[in-house]
């Protein structure tokens, strides 16, 4: 088998923060505006294969390649691997993941979606006040703008209780399966 780690970044088209694709899927999230994103400008048709003008299989184990097709919004960093990381998730290819990487056989490390507005597990119960009559704010982590109940004030989230409904998502690197590159004969 031949593993290819990709580490994907995608540019959301509604406020231009930087989205990591951690997950091959055809719904992308933006944990910047909590927008639902295309997933066909996220995720073009034989990604690797309009990237660059060599196959993966091709490349020396350890060498990793950034992408300088300027058109692509998705703006992928491959390395071949020598052999697969321990202790990576695995799920078999869909018609969805064999259209953007063909020839895939398995794909292994993807992470879950974070679901919109949803606070990390770890986290104690959130309290809020409001700025201008002090009452409890009702804090979901929806939008960073709440309005109080009492005194009808908009109070805007800080940063760090923002940050902590909505952790950073850093890109993650996805293990490409393929099947063994078969060597070519040279001719006669």
């Amino acid at each position: 088998m031949v593993f290819v780690g990709v580490r994907l970044a995608y540019t959301c088209p509604e406020c231009g923060g930087p989205v990591p694709l951690n997950r091959v899927a055809a719904d992308v999230f933006c944990h910047h505006c909590l927008s639902s994103l295309d997933a066909g400008d996220a995720w073009p048709a034989n990604l690797l294969g309009r990237c660059w003008d060599e196959p993966p299989t091709a490349w020396e184990i350890g060498k990793r390649r950034r992408s300088i097709h300027l058109k692509l919004s998705v703006k992928p960093e491959v390395e071949r691997l020598g052999t697969l990381p321990a202790g990576l998730s695995v799920r078999a290819t869909d018609a969805f993941t064999d259209s953007v990487f063909p020839g895939v056989l398995r794909l292994h490390g993807e992470v879950e979606a974070v679901i919109r507005g949803a606070m990390t597990a770890a986290s104690q119960p959130l309290l809020f006040a409001c700025l201008g009559c002090g009452a409890g704010l009702k804090v979901d982590g929806s939008a960073r703008v709440v309005a109080c109940d009492y005194c009808h004030e908009s109070c805007f989230l800080p940063d760090d209780l923002w940050l902590r409904m909505h952790p950073v998502t850093r890109r993650r690197w996805l293990v490409l399966e393929y099947p063994e590159a078969r060597e070519s004969t040279p001719a006669p």
